[in-house]
């Protein structure tokens, strides 16, 4: 007998369904109930074939599919298909993963303060080569030789907006 679990027939697509419950005798009770009433959350409407083997289904077990579906959901614990759908798709964290996952989000905070706080040392960098590539090229103008601080001045606006974009990531 074939066994799929529910993350098994959540990646087959909803026309590949009815060949389960069709075949039936080849699925063990579990996959067989499990595909009916995740065709039912699909909103899978029934051909008489598929009724007539779910009814075969049914009588070769002696219950009803909802006698079958509620123990089921007695045996794992949930009042529903959808509670089970969520609690096998939506794992609980453990603690150890809790904290795995707040420890990460420390250290990605960290890593953007350290980021922030290079773009504030680019912003004073730029600032203080801008204001000193001024001053000299002030100086300097009347000379004609400020041409090299014109690079100092410029320099400084680049790193002023690195620093600027650092800053506000």
């Amino acid at each position: 007998m074939k066994n799929k679990s529910l993350k098994d027939l959540l990646q087959l697509k909803s026309r590949e369904l009815p060949a389960i419950l069709l075949n039936w005798k080849e699925y063990d009770q579990q996959t067989v109930l499990i595909t009916y009433l995740d065709c039912t959350r699909r909103q899978m409407e029934f051909t008489d074939e598929i009724s007539t083997s779910l009814n075969e289904f049914s009588t070769f077990h002696n219950k009803s599919l909802n006698q079958m579906a509620e123990e089921f959901f007695n045996e794992n614990s949930v009042e529903n298909y959808n509670q089970y759908f969520d609690k096998i798709t939506n794992p609980v964290l453990t603690e150890e993963q809790k904290s795995l996952k707040e420890f990460r989000r420390i250290q990605i905070d960290k890593a953007y303060e350290k980021e922030r706080r290079g773009g504030t040392k680019d912003i004073v960098i730029g600032g203080i080569v801008l204001v000193v590539g001024t001053v000299i090229t002030l100086a300097t103008l009347s000379s004609g030789s400020g041409l090299i601080t014109y690079g100092a001045i410029l320099f400084g606006v680049v790193k002023i907006a690195q620093g600027l974009y650092k800053y506000n990531m």
